[in-house]
């Protein structure tokens, strides 16, 4: 705290308020002085310890250091000082009070005026103009008018006055009409009020923010320049009014609607923010009262009819939607024609009010369903026909249940043929001519199909209506209309001309007819009708072109490449499109030529825009691929495929590049023409692709290393996940070799660490110089005990014996040290061990203790290994040994026969425990060695392989605590290892975990 004190630029003086038992201030104590105060206060006194508090009292600070405390807010103070050398300073003093005092803050005058001077500095650089005023009072104390106490050049310029009028002039003197805001200008010096306002000036003839509050004994004024935000509003204003009286002009319902979502992004509602007359008229406000409010305050059941659905589907699918829709509710009983387009976060929603049409379409379809009805008895065929719907619902054919004899005649069936096969049987052609899809469409729409076509079997012309009954049945009615043929064909035209039109008002449409000669051949093409876009394109009016040749409008007709196609369309029949470059104005056009009767119609679209950027596209893409193809880790891009509830069952191939390609031999030709899981089907069985989907819905990406082995692929890989889209972006490193090179440098480190320790404790216990005292201690007790014997007391000779038995344990325990200690030390394994045989053999050694204990032995079919025999036989010897000492001893309770079993069965590497340091892929066999002994707690099951650990006291089960661990030793000297699995009381299984390495299953039964 010191140092931050010192550091300060001003002088910091804490005095203590000391009290007396009233509570009054006695006397005022500096508590605490930095080096700035210290260096101000230097020329006035040559005391340093009294300098403070004289300073205090000079300076006259006991009132307005108690009215500070006592106020608890800040107080100002200047002084004046006169040093030893008669020179006057002048003191700004700031008085803070705290809990026990004040904190005196001290400035001269040329501090003051540096600062001052800052300040100065600080408002000729600000963007905003700065004036400050102090109010000029009269003596009784009113508000006469302001002086100008500082302002910036900024100021001078707005305000069009020169530093000596606004320093010399008063306010209300310089701008007489500043008066009129004289009690403003006092309430804000007085009462402290706020003042904003927007001010456009005419001097400079820009917009202003002036922003006005109080300041000492005036104020000041800031002037910040909006000019531009505010001519940008209005013309906004401008815009919105403009775009209002367009749509107020339409003859539709027009509003565009915001989306309203909730914390989880789902949409919720629909906030009105731009309505028409026609919408304000329909809901019965006026515009501001709608813009703002959710749509279903205006309309509440717009969710429970399904609208609402459709609404979001539009704004989340970015998709337009016209479709024609019943509102039957909230006071609303018609059909509308409705047009909803998105655009940003929301819709642009437009309706017209078609109740009428519908009305009369209704009722026309009525009468004619009873007309139908009543035709059943007319010459005309008719059928009625029932849909035939699969187990989705689809419609896959139709049957008739009415048929009249007219229609029997006509397709020469009987009556329970036709009423029993359906019609696609009795006819071949149902289906193949399209008659199926519009029957189909007919029962979907509702809406009434016509055809006419030759009939060869009457020699004439039929024409065929279909008309839905309800959603199931429909009717369909054949009439002969040979004779009026050449009218309908007519008739045909004129709609085929009229829908041709229709079909394409979006683009620059022209029909034309055939100019020919005499002869019949086709001089030109002279325009017919045109559209609204046609006309601009050709920048004529309309009776400019109608009437009017091709080549008298497009001179350059026949030279631009187009008229040997216009010329082959009207000859074949044949439609064409074609995309063209025009030059002259540097534009791409999709144009479309397609015979209509005896003319053809053109059609032109704009394509300049989107053809740029597909090339643009397509030249991205090409350095794209050419940068992943120079990337050696295989890397590509997938989108997922979903199925109808959503969920991702595969992904597709969007991208890859030729590392990839190689890697799962999937050629870059046919990337995207296959799946993920049809080129590595492995990916769902080894959990990798729930990885994949789990990077597409979270958003997080992942980074992990995993073992892949499919159709030709296997090592291990660093994988890298990245979601992109719906879809995402997956790396594949291949780290085999690192993971190997890894993996053998642990086993190498592992095999030397067991060495070195096996080394350490061999040195430490045992040694092969223990054993020669061992035997002449038991020599020499043998003389004692033979020649001395009888000079000894019983308690002499049982010490002998004691002597000697405990010399023959501790001979026991060096000779299982030295064995344990060598089994670090041989490695040779290159001999070929049949199990079978080497297990006879120490049943064999083991044969009296059997016996003895009245055991049975079972040695089942064991395999032949590579291995060190004597090590093997010395591990399954220690096992049998350890099988027979812990049987339950016979005449305890639960007793029962020693039962020992010796089994092999051939497992998966993937089977082998993991504490296996080498887990080598190659078959494995397990050799368990069981019992039905006393067992132990299976908590102690790595520890009876330790060292010198015995679960059981010396005298209760002899040993040395080594023939487990001697056990373990060899397994591991081998690539393997031994587990236990025990039960108190209910035996014990010792595992044998070996690699076959070469060795085959042995070919002898099992013994026993």
């Amino acid at each position: 705290m010191r140092t931050a004190l010192d550091s300060a630029s001003c002088g910091i003086i804490v005095y203590e308020a000391l009290k007396d038992e009233s509570g009054v201030i006695r006397k005022w104590h500096p508590s605490l002085t930095n080096r700035t105060a210290d260096s101000l206060l230097a020329a006035f006194s040559d005391d340093p310890t009294n300098r403070a508090a004289s300073f205090f009292d000079e300076a006259g600070l006991q009132e307005p250091a108690a009215d500070a405390l006592g106020s608890g807010q800040l107080k100002q103070h200047t002084a004046w000082l006169t040093q030893p050398t008669k020179e006057r300073t002048c003191f700004d003093l700031t008085l803070a009070p705290y809990e026990r005092g004040i904190t005196l803050t001290i400035q001269t005058e040329t501090a003051t005026r540096r600062q001052n001077d800052l300040l100065l500095t600080a408002l000729d650089n600000t963007p905003n103009a700065f004036v400050a005023y102090e109010a000029v009072r009269g003596t009784d104390g009113a508000i006469l008018d302001y002086r100008t106490i500082c302002y910036n050049q900024l100021a001078l310029d707005i305000l069009h006055v020169t530093p000596e009028q606004l320093e010399q002039q008063l306010l209300f003197q310089r701008r007489p009409e500043s008066r009129l805001e004289a009690d403003t200008m006092r309430r804000i010096v007085d009462e402290h009020d706020v003042v904003d306002r927007e001010v456009f000036w005419p001097v400079q003839q820009r917009w202003y923010v002036v922003q006005s509050r109080a300041f000492g004994d005036g104020f000041f004024t800031l002037f910040q320049d909006i000019d531009t935000e505010k001519r940008a509003k209005q013309q906004l204003i401008e815009q919105q009014t403009m775009l209002q009286a367009v749509m107020d002009f339409s003859d539709s319902y027009i509003t565009y609607c915001e989306s309203e979502r909730d914390e989880s992004g789902q949409i919720i509602d629909f906030i009105y923010r731009l309505t028409n007359a026609f919408v304000n008229k329909l809901i019965g406000r006026p515009s501001e009262q709608i813009v703002g409010q959710r749509m279903t305050q205006f309309f509440p059941s717009i969710k429970q009819i399904g609208l609402f659905q459709r609404y979001v589907q539009v704004v989340e699918s970015g998709e337009s939607q016209t479709f024609e829709f019943p509102y039957q509710a909230d006071g609303y009983d018609g059909w509308f024609l409705i047009s909803a387009t998105p655009l940003a976060d929301g819709f642009v929603l437009s309706f017209k009010d078609i109740s009428e049409i519908k009305q009369v379409s209704l009722t026309i379809e009525r009468q004619k369903t009873f007309l139908d009805s009543v035709m059943e008895h007319s010459p005309n065929s008719i059928t009625v026909e029932r849909a035939i719907r699969d187990d989705t619902g689809q419609i896959i054919d139709f049957q008739a249940i009415l048929i009249n004899p007219a229609a029997l005649a006509l397709g020469g069936h009987s009556q329970a043929e036709a009423l029993s096969t359906p019609i696609s049987q009795l006819n071949p052609m149902f289906v193949p001519s399209g008659l199926l899809a519009a029957y189909r469409q007919v029962m979907e729409t509702g809406e009434p199909f016509y055809v006419s076509f030759p009939f060869p079997r009457i020699n004439g012309w039929l024409q065929l209506a279909v008309a839905r009954i309800d959603t199931d049945t429909l009717i369909s009615v054949f009439t002969d209309i040979t004779e009026s043929q050449q009218a309908l064909v007519k008739l045909q035209k004129q709609h085929e001309l009229l829908e041709g039109i229709m079909n394409a008002t979006l683009s620059a449409v022209t029909l034309y007819e055939p100019v020919l000669d005499e002869s019949g051949q086709l001089l030109d093409f002279r325009v017919v009708m045109t559209n609204a876009a046609s006309l601009g394109f050709s920048k004529r009016r309309y009776d400019e072109v109608v009437g009017k040749t091709m080549t008298e409008i497009y001179p350059k007709t026949r030279e631009i490449g187009l008229w040997n196609r216009y010329i082959e369309v009207y000859q074949t029949g044949q439609p064409c499109r074609v995309e063209h470059y025009y030059h002259h104005i540097d534009s791409w056009f999709d144009v479309a030529v397609s015979k209509l009767g005896e003319g053809i119609v053109i059609t032109f679209n704009d394509v300049t825009t989107s053809k740029k950027a597909i090339r643009k596209i397509e030249q991205q893409a090409s350095i794209l691929q050419t940068v992943l193809d120079g990337c050696q880790t295989p890397i590509a891009l997938f989108e997922a495929i979903r199925d109808e509830n959503e969920t991702i069952t595969d992904f597709r191939y969007i991208l890859q590049n030729e590392a990839n390609a190689q890697l799962v031999s999937h050629p870059l030709s046919e990337t995207q023409h296959r799946t993920m899981l049809e080129v590595l089907p492995n990916l769902r069985t080894l959990g990798i692709f729930d990885r994949y989907i789990d990077v597409v819905e979270t958003g997080q990406p992942q980074r992990f290393q995993h073992y892949f082995e499919d159709r030709g692929i296997e090592g291990w890989f660093d994988f890298s996940l990245i979601r992109h889209g719906d879809g995402l972006i997956v790396a594949a490193q291949d780290q085999t070799l690192l993971k190997k090179s890894l993996h053998r440098s642990e086993q190498l480190i592992n095999e030397l660490q067991r060495s070195n320790h096996s080394l350490e404790q061999f040195a430490y216990v045992a040694s092969h110089d223990l054993q020669e005292p061992l035997r002449k201690i038991q020599s020499f007790g043998d003389v004692l005990r033979q020649q001395y014997g009888s000079a000894l007391d019983y308690t002499g000779q049982d010490i002998i014996l004691r002597m000697q038995s405990a010399a023959g344990r501790m001979q026991t325990l060096i000779r299982d040290l030295l064995t344990y200690s060598r089994l670090s030390t041989q490695q040779n394994l290159v001999d070929t061990v049949n199990l079978s045989d080497l297990l006879q053999t120490i049943r064999n050694d083991l044969d009296t203790i059997v016996q003895e204990k009245n055991a049975r032995l079972t040695i089942g079919a064991l395999p032949t290994l590579m291995g060190n025999a004597t090590q093997l036989r010395q591990l399954f010897q220690n096992l049998l040994s350890n099988a027979l000492k812990f049987s339950k001893p016979l005449g305890t309770p639960g007793a029962e026969q020693p039962i020992i079993s010796v089994t092999a069965e051939q497992i998966s590497w993937k089977a082998v425990p993991a504490e296996v340091p080498d887990r080598q892929r190659v078959d494995w066999v397990a050799i368990s060695v069981a019992d039905n002994g006393i067992g132990f707690d299976q908590q102690y099951s790595d520890r009876v392989f330790q060292l010198f650990e015995r679960l059981h006291g010396r005298n209760q089960y002899p040993g040395t605590g080594l023939g487990l661990s001697i056990a373990r030793r060899v397994a591991e000297n081998h690539g393997g290892t031994v587990t236990v699995r025990s039960q108190p009381g209910n035996g014990t299984t010792f595992t044998v975990y070996l690699p076959e390495q070469r060795g085959r299953k042995g070919e002898e039964g099992g013994k026993e």
